[in-house]
């Protein structure tokens, strides 16, 4: 009688998983969501949409009396600047000056990892199973968050890298290749206004109640004058440093003020938002004129 050895055993083994494999272990995994699933449902997709909207920094300046991680004076986030009435509750006393590690800011404040996933979410969109109407509405909402991450970089820094595309690395023979210089503030502030410019025509007037807290198109219209805003009275009052990386030339003045005027006229003409503003629409004009 002839004995089976080792040798065999493992013939056998190889065979049969040679065998089960087209069958059983060619099989989609339960527990991990693939990419390609991804941008074939909307329900997923829209889960994507809803973590872009979580990453957004919301800042509503009361600093005082409020969690730990609220009580930040936003000067010390810059590498340039320390918060002079910083008060925390871990220390006993109220008049000192702290300054903090990047790292304590680390999941509160990553804007670039933030502006990336936009990226990809655009990138990805083009290749998804939904109607032209639908991505269009999702470009739109995608964008404005990304020009919402540049604002809030582009009012600390002045003039960062703009990234607008996708990136992949490839090895470090083309690491440059993803080493974007910083470009000038004038630039930045641009960007953001055009680009609100341009999805507001893609955004809705209004939202039902499930959508309520999306972004519409008086929310790009009030970033575009905002951002205007700021950048005509950095140019008035700022000084330019660095070639134009920070401060925005005088010159420029005049088209950002005319743009935040604009922006706020188209806001106020949407008709939706005038049981706030209709009262205020006289002094906003001339106050917007005579700068």
């Amino acid at each position: 009688m002839k004995t089976t050895t080792y040798f065999d055993k493992i013939i056998i083994f190889l065979f049969l998983l040679s065998w089960v494999s087209c069958d059983y272990l060619d099989k989609d995994p339960f527990d991990v969501v693939l990419p390609d699933q991804v941008w074939e449902d909307p329900k997923l997709i829209n889960g994507i949409l809803v973590n872009l909207y979580d990453k957004m920094e919301l800042e509503d300046f009361q600093y005082w009396d409020k969690e730990d991680w609220q009580l930040i004076n936003l000067t010390t986030l810059s590498d340039e600047g320390q918060g002079s009435f910083q008060k925390d509750p871990v220390f006993d006393n109220a008049y000192a000056t702290y300054t903090y590690e990047d790292e304590l800011f680390g999941k509160f404040k990553d804007s670039y990892k933030s502006i990336r996933n936009c990226n990809d979410f655009l990138a990805q969109l083009e290749t998804s199973f939904l109607s032209d109407a639908e991505k269009k509405e999702l470009n739109a909402k995608v964008r404005f968050i990304r020009a919402w991450h540049y604002f809030t970089l582009v009012k600390r820094y002045g003039g960062v890298p703009l990234i607008t595309a996708s990136q992949v690395y490839e090895g470090p023979d083309r690491l440059e290749e993803l080493q974007i210089p910083r470009s000038t503030e004038d630039e930045i502030y641009s960007f953001i206004i055009d680009e609100c410019r341009q999805i507001a025509e893609s955004l809705p007037l209004q939202r039902d109640a499930s959508g309520k807290y999306r972004v519409n198109k008086g929310t790009a219209l009030a970033l575009c004058s905002r951002a205007a805003l700021y950048a005509g009275s950095i140019a008035t009052y700022g000084t330019v440093k660095l070639n134009g990386i920070v401060g925005i030339t005088p010159d420029r003045a005049p088209y950002f003020y005319q743009v935040a005027y604009e922006s706020s006229e188209a806001v106020i003409n949407l008709g939706i938002f005038n049981c706030i503003i209709k009262n205020r629409r006289i002094k906003h004009k001339t106050i917007v004129r005579s700068l």
